[in-house]
């Protein structure tokens, strides 16, 4: 058999093309490609991924295509991303199960196939007497009627064809895959040879090994030298896979907002300190500090010139590097104050110097 398609990613992936494990070769379908610049030549299924699958999908109110309607999209989206943020799952009862989505498709391949198409021959419909395209399906019923009969693959080879297989190394009756360990005296005779591992997606306990050939060897169970107590299905791994880069979105929160800090600790009147249990001589030296920044907090005054602008910069800056804490306004003038034109003239002068004294010195 033969399979013509493009280019894409999906098409071209590892799973689907690869000569040793992919589908393609598993099931001996010969895949070709279409000729670059030759977008014509893929019309038809491009027209069919349109009037199928795009119409069916606008049916769902959570569809995402360009044209659809970006206020109602927003809403919908800010529902379940609430409710995902809250539980950890959506169950909006505009997003489909995987069931329901299942049934949906099967769904539209029916009413495709009996939906009578222009492209096929006209007959007189039975129930009305009038003159209309045969569906998909009575073309096929006529085909099998006049004795042509499709091409099936065996049912062990389609039950094979539902499993991915990757190529692994086999070291001492093991062979690993995404962090299970699976072991076999079978592999005896293959330490150090690649082999073909084929896993059930939902079934970690074991896997099917296979030569290059694609000969079964053995059936390998799950062994001892494994990440985790259980063997983890391949669905299993890829929840934890995507919870691991949720935790490291948030780790890079924290940084960025720890980043923005500056690390300056901020000591306003009225702030609470930290009060250590049984320390009489910490709460007096407490109640001291508050007393004296209110009474510093109050006495506060910015210079209005630039040159006083920019020693009084200079002071906070010693300040923040002694880990001494800034009041709400001091703070807000340092962080402001480097983006003005007068800060970014008295650095430029003040490095001018710092280099001639240099050149003196040596």
């Amino acid at each position: 058999a033969m399979l013509y398609f493009d280019q894409g990613a999906g098409n071209k992936s590892h799973m689907v093309s690869d000569e040793v494990v992919g589908v393609l070769a598993r099931a001996g379908i010969d895949p070709r490609e279409g000729r670059a610049g030759n977008s014509q030549g893929r019309g038809l299924i491009e027209k069919s991924n349109v009037s199928i699958w795009i119409n069916a999908a606008k049916k769902l109110e959570t569809y995402t295509g360009e044209d659809m309607d970006s206020t109602k999209a927003r809403k919908i989206y800010l529902v379940m991303d609430r409710e995902v943020k809250k539980t950890g799952t959506c169950t909006h009862k505009d997003l489909l199960s995987w069931e329901k989505f299942l049934q949906l498709c099967q769904q539209t391949v029916d009413d495709y196939n009996r939906r009578p198409h222009r492209a096929l021959p006209k007959i007189t419909d039975p129930n009305t007497g009038r003159k209309r395209h045969m569906a998909p399906l009575e073309m096929w019923a006529q085909y099998l009627y006049e004795g042509w009969r499709p091409s099936v693959l065996p049912p062990e080879i389609l039950d094979d064809l539902r499993q991915p297989q990757m190529i692994r190394k086999a070291v001492r009756c093991e062979v690993s895959v995404f962090g299970n360990t699976y072991y076999s005296r079978g592999l005896e005779g293959y330490h150090g040879h690649d082999v073909i591992v084929e896993i059930d997606v939902h079934d970690a306990r074991e896997v099917k090994v296979r030569d290059m050939t694609h000969r079964l060897i053995c059936t390998a169970q799950f062994g001892k030298n494994v990440r985790d107590a259980f063997p983890v299905s391949l669905v299993e791994y890829n929840r934890k896979q995507r919870e691991k880069r949720r935790m490291e979105l948030i780790d890079h929160k924290r940084d960025e907002i720890l980043a923005e800090s500056r690390g300056f600790i901020e000591l306003t009147p009225g702030a609470e300190m930290i009060e250590q249990h049984g320390s009489s001589t910490i709460k007096a030296d407490k109640e001291a500090l508050l007393l004296e920044m209110k009474s510093k907090a109050t006495a506060i005054q910015i210079p209005e010139d630039d040159k006083g602008k920019y020693m009084f910069w200079n002071e906070l800056d010693a300040r923040i590097k002694e880990q001494r804490g800034l009041s709400e306004k001091e703070l807000l003038f340092y962080s402001s104050y480097p983006n003005s034109a007068s800060y970014r003239a008295f650095k430029s002068v003040a490095e001018t110097l710092g280099k001639q004294q240099q050149r003196q010195a040596m």
